[in-house]
């Protein structure tokens, strides 16, 4: 089976630096404002197994996100944009419980990948109502963090972002 889903992921911010830094080679002043963004909008395409498929299904697989985003940040003179191209595969798990005759389901999704200081989970837990014509509406709650750290490039991150959701879905 194949899954295909697109998410539309774009934080924006504004705060104080509290000591001066650098980023991307462009040094930020401290006790200034800044303002930045991160745009962690993706594609992804997972191939799985259904293990079962009945009133309880239960999917297993190997899940690729597709990233094309940037980080920016901005204070006073100081401005620099670094955009990545990345694809992260995952391991893939889904589990779905039917409710009969409703045309609802419990479902939750789990893709995550680690391996040595690199840490990347994405889950949502959702209810979905699937209509006769194949058009289904969901409700859930997601949550997909990133923890990474490259110190021979003194690169890192610490990334979490969750919360409700809402979405459309196709199923054929």
């Amino acid at each position: 089976n194949v899954r295909f889903g697109v998410t539309s992921l774009k934080l924006a911010g504004t705060g104080n630096t509290g000591s001066g830094f650098t980023f991307a080679g462009t040094p930020f002043p401290g006790g200034q404002s800044i303002t930045s963004s991160f745009d962690m909008s993706h594609t992804e395409i997972a191939l799985y197994y259904e293990l079962l498929d009945n009133v309880v299904s239960l999917d297993l697989g190997i899940n690729a996100k597709l990233f094309d985003g940037n980080v920016s940040l901005t204070s006073g003179a100081a401005s620099e944009v670094i955009t990545f191209n990345e694809t992260v595969p995952m391991l893939y798990l889904g589990a779905a419980v039917s409710l009969p005759l409703t045309g609802l389901t419990i479902e939750g999704d789990l893709s995550t990948i680690s391996y040595d200081d690199y840490d990347f989970t994405d889950y949502l837990i959702r209810v979905k109502y699937t209509t006769e014509f194949l058009l289904g509406i969901e409700l859930g709650y997601r949550s997909l963090t990133l923890d990474f750290a490259d110190t021979g490039t003194n690169e890192y991150a610490d990334v979490k972002v969750d919360g409700p959701y809402a979405a459309v879905s196709l199923n054929f």
